[in-house]
């Protein structure tokens, strides 16, 4: 029996849950929702913003039953092994222009393949954007999908309906672990419903399903059109957050604080077209807010959660090193080599992948060789193995978990102790009055559901 790149095995289902118990460390929250949008038995094509890399991706997969096939860059599979293994956890390349004219060619028979898992009613997940981008803001969609999912609904031939389903993925921060992320499914777009016009005209049937798409992907995002004032409205979406969840007696969650950032930057973006001395306004009262160092979490984090017992922080900052530090030690080779390939890189959406990917996989050999050389030194009996194995995983994955809230302990210091405590003071204020401007501009922080 021929065996398809969508046909379950074993060996995905493990790598599928190890690297969700690794996508579960480097995040503090996660939360999905919208998951009664995706269709049963059907062919589904999931069409998700473009931010992260690969952690997209495995944002998509990791919490899906059945397998889903990934359609990636190509440069990605130069390497025979580095190929290999990325059919085995189910992507197959898609050829672009800057991979050679050459190699273009190529794509019909990756379509092809990807057709074919959807005539067999299975999982597809295509960027529609192409390439990640680093702003909050969703890219003009390329043809790729819409080439696919067309020509397969018309093989189809009525027996199904293909389906593809918007998907907005959310993340505080790219750079570091401790981040929160959220994943929303909307409403599927149903292909057939195109298909007409399609036939009729290939470009035109294929705008128009391009441009509903497009719509329902930003109603699921954090969309910031413009340049001019892209920094403020950015920062503004995190100052404002707070009011938006009162107002609307939200609790703090990665989805409340997702679609308050969502609609404030929606009244942001027409305050900016409308009403621009209002969005001025804004930005002067937050000037004060937007000079702290550090990223808008943290800042954020720091004005609005009380502090208190400050004299017991370096004891608790001292407990929380004690214990990370074996685990730490044990991490930092691998977390050196993950340090100088960002630095190389110099793109803070690949942060991510590379501290998930290769901590995934990377920690777990480093333990067993850690295991092995103490087993083998100190000649000890082969179940020790087994058992400094364990320790080692235990100690490396308390100090992942500890690592983010001592970075954020050790950002608080400053603030809260000498000449920094009195800033802060003095920041609390200013945000004080932030917080009465922005009453007064924004409707929607009067509101109640």
């Amino acid at each position: 029996m021929k065996r398809y790149i969508d046909s379950p095995s074993l060996t995905y289902r493990f790598l599928r849950l190890w690297i969700r118990s690794g996508f579960s460390l480097f995040f503090r929250r996660i939360e999905y929702r919208g998951q009664e949008n995706i269709p049963v038995d059907e062919p589904v094509i999931f069409a998700p913003n473009h931010q992260a890399a690969m952690v997209d991706a495995l944002a998509v997969l990791c919490w899906q039953r059945q397998p889903v096939v990934f359609m990636a860059r190509a440069n990605m599979f130069k390497n025979p092994t580095v190929a290999r293994l990325l059919r085995i956890i189910k992507m197959m390349p898609i050829y672009r222009i800057r991979d050679g004219y050459s190699n273009l060619s190529k794509n019909e028979e990756q379509m092809d393949e990807a057709s074919g898992v959807l005539l067999r009613r299975h999982l597809l997940c295509l960027m529609p954007e192409g390439t990640q981008w680093g702003l909050r803001r969703l890219r003009p969609l390329v043809k790729g999908m819409f080439r696919i999912a067309l020509p397969a609904q018309q093989q189809l031939k009525g027996q199904a309906d293909i389906k593809i389903v918007p998907v907005g993925i959310d993340y505080t921060e790219y750079e570091h672990p401790g981040a929160d992320i959220t994943v929303t499914y909307g409403r599927p777009l149903s292909v057939s419903d195109y298909l007409g016009r399609w036939e009729e005209d290939p470009q035109k049937g294929m705008q128009a399903l391009r441009e509903d798409l497009s719509d329902a992907i930003i109603g699921l995002i954090q969309h910031i059109p413009g340049d001019s004032h892209y920094g403020e409205i950015y920062e503004l979406s995190y100052w404002i957050q707070p009011l938006w969840l009162q107002a609307h007696e939200q609790a703090d969650s990665p989805g409340n604080t997702t679609d308050a950032r969502r609609e404030i930057t929606r009244c942001l973006n027409r305050m900016e077209n409308e009403e621009p001395e209002n969005l001025q306004q804004l930005i002067e009262a937050s000037q004060a807010l937007r000079r702290l160092p550090g990223n808008a979490c943290d800042k954020l984090e720091l004005i609005t959660q009380p502090h208190r017992c400050t004299f017991l922080l370096p004891l608790w900052q001292f407990l929380l090193a004690t214990a990370a530090l074996p685990g730490h030690l044990l991490n930092w080779p691998l977390r050196a080599l993950v340090q100088r390939l960002c630095r190389m890189d110099g793109d803070p959406q690949m942060f991510s992948t590379y501290r998930i990917a290769i901590g995934s996989f990377g920690l777990p050999f480093c333990y067993l060789f850690y295991a092995l050389l103490a087993t083998l030194v100190f000649r000890l009996s082969w179940p020790w193995l087994i058992l400094l194995f364990l320790l080692c995983l235990l100690a490396g994955m308390l100090a992942e978990k500890i690592r983010p809230y001592l970075r954020k302990l050790f950002y608080r210091s400053h603030w809260l102790y000498g000449r920094g405590k009195k800033e802060l003071t003095a920041l609390r204020h200013a945000y004080s009055n932030f917080n009465s401007v922005c009453r007064e501009l924004m409707p929607l922080l009067r509101q109640r559901k």
